[in-house]
């Protein structure tokens, strides 16, 4: 039989040395929680009772967490958890030797003898690990509400909350409606009460007229506040000072449209009428139709274009006309509190204060606070 040459066969008796780099076996690594280390900074001291737990934002940041129990006929806390504001230090005690203290309006102070176990966020027990998350859970609900940065807009009070890094945004007109953003998600209410749920990428393309105005203007002014908070925060770190620039308010509340409206022409209008035209939406025909259209004798005082809506045109005599660009025509008379509409069709409908009013010329009117500030602004 032939052998092999470059195959060494192993003589009885000898030693075979070992493989010098036998396979290392890697250790498993240890469960982590799942959520990252609580950060309460920036959140107001708050106090809130669920059934079995009392969550609290203490003065010093600290989270807490008071676990309940009924013992007789009062509830005992029996258990209590604080959380460093980084969220890296956990310190738990049982308030009585674990006999429990009646529920007070403060968590009870940690005992004598001090805690009954000290945890850092990378070492805290996998039994624990439900009531940090129920925690972490809390800290992010409240910085949903907790603003950053307030922007105060020609049309709006703004508000980007801490829940970054796609932080929760608000809008609130200053006419009443409202646009809200959490996560995905948008919810529009316009001034009549109409609510809408959108998704962030939706065209805006789809929206009515007055609708498409309140979208455009949330996305400029959530652009506008994201670009604040990203420009403070190189500021912040740019600086060796360790203060916090937070919350940050910029701007401030304009002069409401009703005021800046009754300033169009202080002779021909009253502050009564100038405050009741932005809220004509209670308005309902009482001339069924007409064919006599509101007098145009008088020399135009101001007129302007208005994107999206259409031509505005200002009368001495403070008769404001709008014409939109499918062909209908809204006429308004502070003076009198009157509002004229003219269809498509040429039909022409008067209205008085406490009338009904359709939807359609409802919508018209919701354009009057923008076009009486394009009219302000115009000179």
């Amino acid at each position: 039989m032939k052998v092999n040459p470059r195959l060494e066969v192993a003589k009885p008796g000898v030693c075979q040395p070992r493989n010098p780099h036998p396979p290392t076996q890697e250790k498993p690594e240890s469960p982590k929680i799942e959520v990252p280390p609580i950060n309460s900074k920036r959140l107001r001291p708050l106090r809130q009772k669920s059934k079995n737990v009392v969550l609290n934002i203490l003065d010093s940041g600290e989270v807490c967490l008071e676990f309940l129990r009924i013992k007789g006929r009062a509830e005992k806390v029996v258990e209590v958890l604080r959380i460093s504001s980084d969220g890296l230090r956990i310190v738990i005690y049982h308030p009585n030797k674990g006999k429990g203290v009646t529920l007070s309006e403060q968590p009870p102070r940690l005992p004598a003898g001090g805690a009954d176990a000290i945890y850092n966020y990378e070492n805290i027990p996998q039994k624990h690990w439900k009531k940090y998350m129920y925690a972490s859970r809390f800290v992010d609900i409240v910085k949903t509400k907790t603003a950053k940065v307030i922007y105060y807009s020609m049309k709006a009070k703004c508000f980007l909350m801490e829940n970054g890094p796609n932080p929760d945004f608000e809008a609130a007109f200053y006419e009443g409606a409202k646009v809200n953003k959490s996560g995905g998600q948008v919810k529009i209410v316009d001034t009549n009460g109409w609510t809408g749920n959108v998704h962030i990428t939706t065209d805006a393309m789809s929206f009515t007229p007055s609708v498409k105005l309140l979208w455009d203007h949330y996305k400029s002014c959530l652009c506008h506040c994201l670009n604040i908070e990203r420009t403070m925060e190189e500021m912040s770190l740019s600086t060796e000072q360790d203060e916090d620039v937070f919350p940050i308010i910029v701007g401030r509340r304009p002069v409401c449209t009703q005021r800046a409206l009754q300033s169009l022409n202080k002779e021909n209008m009253s502050p009564i009428s100038a405050i009741s035209v932005p809220v004509v939406g209670a308005y309902e025909p009482s001339i069924a139709s007409s064919r006599r259209r509101p007098s145009s004798k008088n020399n135009i005082f101001k007129q302007v274009h208005v994107p999206n809506i259409g031509h505005a045109v200002q009368m001495t005599s403070g008769v404001v006309c709008i014409q939109y660009a499918d062909s209908t025509k809204l006429f308004v008379e502070p003076s009198s509190s009157k509002v004229s509409f003219t269809d498509s069709n040429g039909r022409l409908t008067h209205y008085q204060q406490n009338d009904f009013i359709p939807h359609e010329t409802r919508g018209k009117l919701e354009h009057l606070p923008i076009v009486f500030e394009a009219l302000m602004n115009t000179s």
